[in-house]
């Protein structure tokens, strides 16, 4: 029985977008049967939906699920051709009440359909940005993730301080003796380059701290590769540690003084980031493409970004920050997701 909420017409979208995605809905005749609602419950646990054939066909799942699919028709030519490469599409979660939001943004992750989040955490409450929350709740956190079929990573800043590094190096132990995450993250920015300027032997006090962390590291900074990271990295490997790239490409901040801005930054440009990684980042050292700030056109930037990283031979794109992914970013991610889910299962997109 077709739910209320759709017309003949509708159903028959739905049937010709699952079509373009691989599943098979049977004939396109508009009715709703069994052989259709399969397709769509199919496409529904790759992204991470868990919906019963029984609910679709009930009208329990709502007006929204077949908008996404109907959306997903529309944006598969453009989208997924351009990031034919990437099988892997995942975000950060982060803000001062880490644990506090956590229910919405599990439920926009998995509506979106990623397969990846970076829990970021600042484990002793200090820094730029104050990411709190107990290993205890990451650990909740991390395992809420897990149960929707989402790799979780921790995500941590690459500070060299030695409380801090006691800090960090307890946090992970808690995590790894909960098997709660996939891999580290370090996160360098500014910090570290100005740290290292000082001190060289920054990197062997960070790289000492996770000596011996049984999963593997990715280190984040800029779209180019400092001579701090490239350190970093050599400090971790020198340890037995599994290292790759993951360079975030944005635009440059804007900048106010008196409440007046005083520059106009390029628009997001992701060939740039393209250039600055592909020159300072081996291709054997590159992981992914991380994209940071949202321009008012988020169609061009983000399938640009992915295109950006494919051209760079990476995998994965990871996408700053899941609490602002809605509206248009959303849609947009959701078309990528989907041709990302059917690389990682094997189908052709």
């Amino acid at each position: 029985m077709i739910p209320a909420f759709f017309g003949m017409a509708e159903a028959l979208e739905i049937q010709e977008s699952l079509s373009a995605l691989g599943y098979d809905p049977g004939d396109h005749d508009g009715i709703l049967g069994p052989r259709t609602l399969g397709a769509a419950v199919e496409l529904a646990h790759s992204q991470g939906w868990f919906v019963s054939a029984d609910k679709l066909a009930g009208g329990d799942v709502s007006p929204e699920f077949v908008a996404d699919l109907l959306h997903l028709r529309a944006q598969l030519p453009e989208l997924v051709a351009s990031a034919r490469g990437i099988d892997r599409v995942g975000a950060w979660v982060w803000g001062n009440d880490l644990a506090g939001g956590a229910a919405a943004a599990l439920d926009r992750a998995v509506r979106i359909g990623l397969s990846d989040v970076d829990l970021f955490v600042t484990p002793d409450g200090r820094g730029k940005w104050k990411t709190r929350a107990p290993a205890s709740a990451l650990v909740d956190l991390a395992f809420a993730y897990r149960d929707q079929d989402i790799a979780v990573h921790g995500t941590f800043w690459a500070y060299s301080s030695p409380d801090y590094l006691r800090h960090l190096r307890d946090y992970i132990n808690r995590l790894m003796a909960y098997g709660a995450i996939d891999s580290v993250t370090l996160d360098t920015e500014h910090a570290l380059s100005r740290a290292y300027r000082r001190d060289p032997g920054c990197v062997d006090d960070i790289a000492d701290a996770l000596r011996g962390v049984p999963v593997p590291v990715s280190v984040t900074g800029y779209g180019f590769a400092t001579r701090a990271d490239k350190a970093l990295i050599a400090a971790l490997r020198a340890r037995g540690l599994a290292v790759r790239g993951l360079p975030q490409a944005y635009s440059v901040t804007y900048i106010t003084r008196g409440g007046v801005r005083i520059n106009m930054p390029p628009a997001y440009q992701p060939k740039t980031a393209q250039r600055n990684a592909a020159r300072s980042w081996p291709p054997s050292d590159l992981m992914g493409l991380a994209c940071y700030k949202q321009p008012d056109d988020p169609l061009d930037w983000i399938a640009g970004a992915f295109e950006a990283a494919q051209d760079m031979g990476a995998t994965q794109v990871r996408y700053w920050d899941l609490a602002n992914m809605r509206g248009a970013v959303a849609e947009v991610m959701i078309g990528l997701c989907a041709g990302a889910a059917l690389r990682r299962k094997g189908v052709s997109s």
